[in-house]
């Protein structure tokens, strides 16, 4: 409901700026509430504790949650709904995720005062970036039923703000539906130049893709702001995005099943995390990872009333940032950078994981190559998908010999061209089909 979204966005923007003892404080308290509600209601949780001779009272900060298992997504499917969800809460919404991952969709609970959160955190979001109720922005229908072309009218979003739970990505007043559903990209291109959108948040690479659609076609845009997210952001992706829509761009960080994790500030000092409504582990082996190293990404949420997650870890891989305050005033904690999916990094010859995010950079920024797909194959073979203008013989020679060194061994490449229309909004730009054992 609108009027508990505006208290809850007050309270998140000041948080945004208090020092770092008082949001750990924060995130302390709110840890062992959520701890206690968790145990009292939710039956998967109270056997965790039951079994490890645990209480709720054990767990009296971060550290003490490692006593507790790590939440998988199979568990969570196996679970949901009776298992893991707190029976009688009332439900703001219930979301299906992509199913992107090699693990495929989960179903998850958001209940309505969390729905309300999430959506006060995409405000605090938008005033961190500058954004403005009445800019306009687009909505890009991905997928599913036809939906009325009224139903993101000014007024209907109104209602749905002070009556219903709503997740929006940015909120604004001027909000237009694009219908963006198989074979119809070209022509949301179009769509979307000639609304004139001041704000978007979309896929960088689907963006990247767009821009150089509306660009063959004469046109450009001058927006206020991009907000990057569902992907890792790549520097020469972030570039070109700069380039072909004249604004800044800001990466951000989340998940379906949990909602929006960070995002960058106006200072690009890293994505900064929502740590007073979740709970961060970054893990490397069995214990935390320091500033600069790539880490796993433990995530406890600490409002969400209807399905509580305790310890779940995302498929993705990160880089930890800096614990000093931003230039921009927050003490939250930062990643330096999102690596892509844990499952997804290359296996080389001697077993070592190859992060998505080093193949990616190179494809990009030395290569000079866009809208691709990676994929690792067994008996030392890649498929590289890519655009007719960059499936040549030169780019096929240097592309085998990238691929043999990376590897330490000699890689059979084979290309297959992927055509514009084809390519879905959102996408795995690595993948292997080999076992890292990790």
């Amino acid at each position: 409901m609108l009027w508990r979204t505006l208290l809850e966005a007050q309270v998140a923007i000041g948080n945004y700026y208090r020092p770092r003892a008082e949001l750990l404080e924060i995130q302390r308290r709110k840890l062992r509430s959520t701890v206690r509600y968790a145990f009292d209601n939710v039956p998967l949780y109270h056997r965790w504790f039951r079994d490890r001779g645990m209480v709720p009272d054990d767990v009296n900060g971060l550290s003490d949650l490692a006593r507790l298992p790590i939440l998988t997504r199979d568990e969570i499917r196996k679970s949901f709904p009776g298992d893991i969800t707190v029976r009688g809460a009332p439900v703001g919404m219930t979301l299906t995720t992509s199913g992107t991952t090699s693990s495929g969709p989960l179903r998850v609970q958001r209940g309505v005062r969390y729905s309300d959160v999430l959506l006060a955190l995409q405000i605090r979001k938008m005033w961190v970036g500058g954004v403005r109720p009445w800019w306009k922005t687009p909505l890009f229908q991905v997928q599913g039923p036809d939906i009325p072309f009224n139903r993101y009218t000014p007024a209907v979003v109104m209602w749905r703000l002070m009556f219903r739970s709503f997740a929006l990505h940015v909120v604004t007043l001027r909000p237009k539906r694009i219908d963006l559903r198989a074979g119809r990209v070209r022509t949301a291109a179009l769509e979307f130049y000639a609304y004139r959108p001041q704000v978007v948040q979309m896929p960088p690479t689907f963006l990247r893709r767009v821009g150089y659609m509306l660009r063959d076609e004469g046109k450009s845009l001058d927006m206020k702001l991009v907000f990057a997210g569902n992907e890792p952001l790549t520097r020469a992706c972030r570039r070109e995005l700069m380039d072909l829509y004249r604004c800044d761009v800001l990466d951000i960080y989340g998940a379906t099943e949990l909602g929006i994790l960070g995002y960058e500030c106006r200072a690009h000092r890293g994505i900064h995390l929502n740590s007073d409504y979740f709970a961060f582990e970054l893990t490397r082996g069995d214990g935390p990872a320091s500033e600069g190293e790539s880490s796993d990404v433990v995530v406890t949420t600490l409002e969400n009333e209807a399905m509580p997650i305790l310890r779940y870890r995302l498929e993705d891989m990160v880089v930890v940032g800096g614990d000093e305050k931003c230039d921009c005033g927050s003490s939250l904690p930062r990643l330096a950078r999102v690596e892509g999916r844990r499952k997804s990094r290359l296996v080389a010859a001697d077993g070592a994981l190859i992060p998505t995010s080093y193949v990616t950079e190179s494809l990009e920024g030395r290569y000079g190559i866009r809208d691709y797909q990676v994929v690792q194959r067994k008996g030392d073979a890649i498929l590289l998908r890519l655009r007719k203008e960059d499936d040549t013989k030169e780019n096929l020679a240097a592309l085998s010999g990238f691929f043999s060194q990376l590897l330490g061994a000699r890689q059979s490449v084979e290309t297959e061209e992927w055509d514009l229309e084809e390519m879905p909004v959102k996408y795995l730009a690595v993948s292997t089909d080999l076992a890292s054992g990790d």
